[in-house]
């Protein structure tokens, strides 16, 4: 694409075997290797503070791509001065009929169409797995949790809005257990935790807005199990524990004073 320019390609990881190979299939890659996995937020501030580009994106290495993902999400900034950051739309890898593969089939449909109502509204303050943003408005990001959250709300504060690209689209694979969906589930709930502590804000997730929208949040979901079909009711029941579950290790978590980085949820790394 003539619009969009490739100038360094940045990669923070802990993996020496991984890294020298990444060094020999790409010159244009600059890999930061870390001595030791510090976690999300440390990596993204290395590459933040090596980057010279005048848009950064920035994603997962367990994430999967449309070929032209990134060049809408760089000309939707290029081609909308107000706009500070975009964000991409994610889709399940796996929509097979195991009942985790429903439950995180539901709990996407649910996210997704919650960010596509506060898009429309211009009240997006939340970013996902793939995202591009203005280099002059990230300067460090804070050690929290929800890192995309926090770049959300601070393009934010500095007048620009965020908004989202449809047809920008990823793919990530969910956890395919119970228990590693408690741990990232919780992990993110945390997250939203010390948002409120920080910011002052609720999150504008369906979760955290069901208090202050009940009957859209009601017709939201109507909407979405309406699409998805009767057999995925029994699937919001068993959701609806495990959320219950993974919201109680959240607030426990909370309690901890020092910041680690989390265990990670291995069955959602094969994308």
């Amino acid at each position: 694409d003539p619009l969009i320019h490739v100038t360094e390609i940045i990669v923070a990881t802990p993996n020496r075997l991984l890294a020298e190979k990444l060094r020999e299939h790409e010159s244009r890659l600059t890999v930061l290797l870390e001595e030791r996995r510090e976690g999300k937020v440390s990596a993204l501030n290395k590459i933040i503070g090596k980057a010279s580009g005048s848009i950064l994106v920035f994603l997962s290495a367990d994430v999967k791509m449309a070929v032209d993902a990134i060049p809408r999400l760089v000309k939707g900034l290029a081609y909308h001065d107000d706009w500070g950051l975009v964000d991409s739309r994610v889709q399940m890898a796996s929509g097979g009929t195991l009942l985790m593969e429903k439950i995180n089939g539901l709990l996407w449909a649910i996210h997704n169409a919650t960010l596509d109502d506060l898009d429309n509204e211009e009240k997006l303050a939340h970013a996902g797995d793939m995202l591009a943003v203005r280099r002059e408005l990230v300067d460090s990001i804070q050690n929290l949790t929800n890192d995309d959250a926090h770049v959300a709300l601070e393009v934010r504060r500095k007048g620009f809005k965020v908004k989202r690209i449809p047809k920008s689209l990823v793919w990530i694979t969910g956890p395919r257990s119970p228990t590693d969906y408690m741990l990232q589930r919780s992990r993110i709930l945390r997250g939203h935790f010390e948002l409120i502590r920080d910011y002052g804000t609720i999150p504008t997730t369906f979760e955290f807005s069901i208090s202050s929208r009940p009957l859209r949040n009601a017709k939201l979901l109507f909407k979405t199990l309406s699409k998805l079909g009767p057999s995925f009711i029994p699937v919001l029941i068993v959701a609806g524990l495990l959320e219950l579950f993974s919201l109680q290790i959240a607030i426990i978590a909370s309690f901890r004073k020092e910041h680690k980085p989390w265990k990670l949820a291995l069955t959602t790394k094969r994308v």
